[in-house]
């Protein structure tokens, strides 16, 4: 009987022991840091559940807020043409839902010549962290004829396509790291480098202080390199690409 009760002890002591390791082994996505999460320790899937996330966006840089709008002009040259566009952002009171998350759903449209060029919706959620995801879109891009493509568009957990990060909660604290915005291969894949989070900006609606500056490439066209700005309280106030083509997009109102 002695001998019985000291074989089971040490059978329970294993099992315990084997179940720290365990838990040591193979975190719970309750334990991921925001740390482990931006450097790229744990796969976005493995954080990707409804306890990791909050209702509505409200990081500084990027924030959400139901009905207002922004608006910005694009000019580009394409093909050695110039280009005009008016796009219009507006933050809907709409929620789509995606692997149980309650995403924020923002409309985007897009006219070049005082035509249609672009319709799409895109799809945000904020992380207890503060950091912001892109869950995919929904876009329709229109040839002057009225027929279109919905060639980018993509849904976390669907064909393979996992959601990104789109912005830090603290982006002073990884200047030059690099982060997926997206990542859906063939289809979108966009990534993003922390390069500044003192920018000053001066555009046509003034001065603009404290501004987060990112670079932004992805390898569906690798030899463009696109520089976004961030003012906060606000989003993104310009956008340019210098390198692998000509482009500048900057805001010029907005209804608050």
């Amino acid at each position: 009987m002695k001998k019985i009760q000291i074989i089971t002890a040490s059978l329970s002591l294993l099992s315990i022991l084997a179940g720290c390791q365990k838990n040591d082994v193979f975190p719970t996505s309750q334990t991921i840091s925001n740390q482990d999460l931006i450097m790229g320790k744990v796969a976005p899937v493995d954080f990707i559940t409804p306890e990791n996330f909050v209702s509505g966006v409200t990081n500084p840089l990027f924030p959400l807020t139901p009905g207002d709008s922004l608006y910005y002009s694009l000019w580009a040259i394409e093909d050695g043409d110039s280009v005009f566009q008016e796009i219009y952002i507006t933050t809907t009171d709409e929620i789509k839902v995606i692997s149980g998350i309650n995403c924020v759903v923002v409309h985007d449209v897009v006219y070049q010549d005082g035509l249609l060029a672009e319709d799409t919706y895109d799809w945000h959620v904020q992380d207890k962290f503060g950091n912001v995801w892109y869950f995919g879109e929904d876009t329709k891009k229109y040839a002057p004829d009225g027929t279109y493509s919905t060639e980018g568009s993509f849904e976390h957990g669907v064909d393979g396509a996992i959601a990104g990060l789109f912005m830090l909660a603290n982006p002073s604290a990884y200047i030059g790291h690099h982060y997926k915005q997206e990542d859906y291969p063939d289809n979108a894949s966009d990534n993003a480098r922390i390069i500044s989070v003192n920018q000053t900006v001066t555009i046509g609606l003034g001065t603009f202080t404290g501004c987060l500056k990112t670079e932004e490439r992805t390898v569906l066209d690798p030899g463009v390199i696109e520089y976004k700005y961030y003012a906060p309280g606000i989003g993104q106030i310009l956008a340019t690409i210098d390198t692998g083509g000509t482009e500048h997009e900057e805001l010029v109102g907005t209804n608050y």
